[in-house]
């Protein structure tokens, strides 16, 4: 577990939100292109998959990269984070797919998130 925190505010504006914008960030500061994304919370985390699994743009940018910043879309809360990725086969992937199925039943593709490409995307955002 990480030490870093995330500000509850914080926290509960970009796991209440149906969409957030990632934008994974270089090292030397420049912005890769952003992805609106989902996003949801198990306990005091947030986490991220790619619909398209591994080989979307923005999620090797994000692996690649290390950083990035998520933020609510149409404005509000943002915070710099950095990616971690969570192995597939990790107890928590039943729990983040759970919430995905929760937070979107009302949504089609909600399904297909916890299939073999997205759940082998998940990533752990750490504030920073």
């Amino acid at each position: 577990m990480d030490s870093a925190r995330w500000n509850p505010e914080t926290l509960a504006a970009l796991a209440d939100a149906l969409e957030v914008d990632v934008t994974p960030i270089a090292a030397d500061g420049s912005r890769r292109s952003s992805r609106t994304v989902w996003s949801i919370r198990v306990g005091d985390e947030l986490y991220l998959r790619s619909w398209k699994g591994r080989g979307a743009a923005w999620f090797r940018d994000a692996v690649a990269t290390g950083q990035g910043e998520l933020a609510v879309i149409g404005g509000g809360a943002s915070q710099l984070v950095r990616f971690e990725e969570v192995d597939a086969e990790a107890n928590i992937q039943a729990q983040i797919s759970a919430t995905f199925l929760t937070k979107y039943a009302a949504d089609r593709y909600a399904a297909a998130m916890n299939e073999s490409g997205p759940l082998e995307s998940t990533l752990r955002l750490i504030p920073r």
